[in-house]
């Protein structure tokens, strides 16, 4: 995938609609996007960290304890 993404890119790469994506720049919840033109487009490195941040806790999960460390 390249380095800038355009909105329908970030919806695929989530697995989101729309409107959640909206809702969550709206709320802080998800990096804004930059305005090239007419569309609206994120840095694929932005996503890639903020699916990190958002999924660490995951990753984080030991099985032998059942719950994180």
């Amino acid at each position: 995938m390249p380095e800038i993404l355009v909105k329908t890119d970030v919806l695929v790469l989530l697995g989101i609609s729309e409107r959640l994506l909206e809702n969550w720049v709206r709320d802080g919840k998800f990096p804004r996007p930059v305005r090239l033109g007419k569309r609206v487009v994120w840095h694929r490195d932005a996503v890639d960290q903020w699916k990190r941040l958002t999924f660490a806790h995951q990753f984080n999960f030991d099985p032998q304890l059942g719950q994180l460390p």
